[in-house]
């Protein structure tokens, strides 16, 4: 009997001395691609949402960012140095202006669907710049670009929307797009010839880029971002814009783009 109650107080100890010391494989579970979607538990913003992608030794951050006044562009995986040590992700690197980056994030919680952590340091150019939020992304699972490639016509469908025209959209599978607008809703499409776009998919995230806005007058660079669904032949846009207004769009594909002038 002795003997027995020896076995079970060893193997107690040794159950609770594993048990404190086994880690998450942090690095594995770090592998793919993470999505920002909650900052300090507030739903971030659809067009401040940001994109990192780990993959061997290497972080592939895309994200929208200002580039003047009049000029904010999407910047699609911009490629940096990384490694983990325990739950502790070191990033590295030059961004695209040429600024060093260096970063440290705690890993606060992780699985294969979410990721939470802290910034415990973020310099540029060896100043650094204080972050006390709290990040959350969820991994992505799926891909839409096959489906996504094509024509889509669809309107806007939210209350107190003021965007009551129809617009196409002609989405190629090499990341380019054309836009199809019409100057009254009876009048005929037109591509808009200094559209210059491209487009990007991120499971369920779409970031576009577009140059000099003919329908509103202004000049520059501009981007834009949704959350998409898909069903079949259907296609709803979602978006968080300021002051809490959600916006969205549903459109349905065609067969082709209309005639343009």
């Amino acid at each position: 009997m002795k003997n027995i109650f020896l076995w079970l107080a060893i193997s107690s100890v040794l159950f609770v001395a594993c048990s404190k010391t086994e880690q998450p494989d942090y690095e594995s579970l770090l592998k793919g691609v993470w999505i920002n979607t909650v900052v300090d538990q507030q739903q971030v913003e659809t067009d401040n949402v940001f994109v990192m992608e780990f993959a061997g030794d290497k972080e592939y951050y895309s994200a929208g960012m200002k580039i003047s006044d009049s000029s904010k562009k999407w910047f699609d995986r911009q490629v940096y140095d990384f490694e983990t040590e325990g739950k502790l992700i070191k990033i590295a690197g030059k961004d695209n202006s040429g600024n060093d980056m260096a970063m440290e994030f705690e890993i606060r919680t992780i699985d294969s669907l979410n990721l939470s952590y802290k910034v415990n340091s973020f310099k540029v150019n060896g100043t650094e710049y204080p972050d006390d939020k709290i990040y959350v992304c969820k991994k992505a699972n799926q891909n839409l670009n096959e489906s996504f490639v094509g024509t889509w016509y669809g309107i806007s469908e939210y209350e107190g929307s003021t965007d009551l025209d129809y617009h196409y959209w002609d989405y190629f599978a090499n990341g380019s797009y054309d836009y199809y607008y019409r100057q009254s809703p009876t009048a005929d499409w037109i591509r808009k010839s200094d559209n210059e776009g491209k487009y990007y998919l991120h499971d369920n995230l779409l970031a576009t880029n577009w140059t000099n806005d003919l329908i509103s007058g202004s000049t520059g660079l501009a981007y834009e971002c949704w959350y998409i669904e898909m069903t079949g032949n259907t296609m709803r846009w979602t978006a968080y814009r300021a002051n809490g207004l959600v916006v969205r769009y549903r459109m349905e594909k065609v067969s082709g783009p209309p005639t343009a002038n």
